[in-house]
């Protein structure tokens, strides 16, 4: 008996205990919960069917989002950076058309050197290496100087026409070395051609003497009507009277070249010399041995 009176107490005692609020209420519909909640009750909080929070009122919110091309808004969503735990607005630069985020160069130790779409001066003397435009010239071509006194010594050299000597097998720097130079008169010199034509058996002169020079024979053509010697000789005197020497062959008609009837002789094509005089400024002769025609050109030059 008095086992069933005290459990009797005890179920009392606990369906006069206060029911646990609970922490949240599902609603099939937010703004339309599914019971009264009664006056003074918890707070609760609600949400629908898929679990999304419900709330009632109005929160409201401004997000600015700056135009393109419009001016940086005061507040607004833009990229930034952190710099140093600050948040900085991105710069960039407009180059014509093209728009492009500034991009600096720094050194190993952080120091800005330049950016990109800008430029870098060093004022005069600042630059140990580059020098100062007040500077003197470099007492040598190849002295501990800076830049700019080296220029100068340079524009000495180029002006007064100075250039350093040069030491068995190494030239001097401003030695320009030219492989196989052309020296051949033929090219170096505009050709003369003279015609030939001669009916007797004489001495004739066929290219007059310069000063100081050579004649280089570079082409010859001779043909003859009928059987003739012909010598090729220099000298002096207008007709190479005196001094006489072979040019081609000997010095006299029997000892140079021996023409057939109808017959001569081409030599040479022009770009290069095929005989030349022996002395400067000497005549250069025929010596032929019958009178007939004997005819021809040479291609000649004087250095």
């Amino acid at each position: 008996m008095i086992r069933a009176a005290i459990a009797a107490a005890l179920l009392f005692i606990g369906l006069a205990q206060p029911a646990q609020a609970q922490s949240w209420i599902q609603f099939a519909t937010c703004g339309t919960p599914p019971r009264t909640l009664p006056v003074g009750s918890p707070a609760t909080i609600g949400v629908d069917t898929t679990g999304s929070l419900c709330i009632s009122g109005t929160i409201a919110a401004t997000l600015t989002f700056p135009t393109i091309g419009a001016a940086v808004p005061a507040t607004g969503i833009y990229n930034g950076i952190n710099v140093g735990g600050t948040l900085r607005g991105v710069t960039g630069l407009s180059l014509g058309s093209t728009f492009s985020q500034t991009v600096a160069i720094v050194d190993a130790s952080g120091n800005q050197i330049t950016s990109f779409g800008g430029a870098t001066t060093i004022a005069n003397g600042a630059d140990v290496a580059l020098g100062a435009t007040t500077d003197a010239a470099c007492a040598t071509d190849n002295g501990t100087c800076t830049l700019v006194a080296l220029t100068k010594r340079n524009n000495q050299n180029l002006t007064s026409g100075t250039l350093a000597t040069g030491t068995a097998g190494v030239p001097a720097a401003a030695v320009l070395s030219v492989q196989n130079p052309v020296s051949e008169p033929c090219q170096n010199v505009a050709k003369t051609y003279t015609p030939i034509s001669i009916t007797t058996a004489t001495t004739t002169r066929i290219v007059a003497p310069t000063a100081a020079k050579r004649t280089y024979i570079c082409y010859m053509l001779l043909t003859s009507a009928a059987a003739d010697n012909v010598a090729i000789v220099e000298g002096t005197g207008g007709t190479c009277g005196s001094g006489t020497a072979g040019v081609i062959g000997g010095t006299t008609a029997a000892n140079g070249p021996n023409f057939a009837a109808n017959g001569g002789f081409s030599i040479g094509n022009g770009a290069a010399a095929v005989a030349a005089t022996a002395g400067t400024n000497v005549d250069l002769c025929l010596i032929t041995s019958a009178a007939t025609p004997l005819a021809g050109v040479i291609a000649w030059v004087q250095q």
